[in-house]
């Protein structure tokens, strides 16, 4: 994606993140998506940190696809650890 311009207070800042957390995949459909929401010319809200305008984004928040890793880690966790408390127990009682 190509750098958007924007300005703060009369300074001018470039920024090309949409949002935290999208995936950046090569499936064309989804960048195609992105672009025909932000026409070129077309004025846009930019959100940015205050007193650090570099950080900027269009969409504020978290997509969803941020929280599969954390959930894949997730369930991998539980199951080891139910593999942890159960398996001594299981093999304590055939001993």
């Amino acid at each position: 994606m190509k750098d958007a311009e924007f300005s703060v207070n009369e300074t001018t800042y470039n920024g090309n993140r949409v949002a935290f957390g999208d995936y950046g995949a090569s499936n064309p459909a989804h960048a195609r998506q992105i672009v025909n929401a932000y026409p070129p010319g077309n004025r846009v809200t930019v959100y940015y940190k205050p007193g650090d305008p570099e950080t900027c984004l269009l969409e504020p928040g978290l997509k969803i696809q941020s929280g599969f890793l954390a959930g894949f880690g997730l369930i991998f966790f539980i199951i080891g650890l139910v593999m942890a408390i159960v398996l001594p127990k299981a093999m304590n009682k055939n001993s």
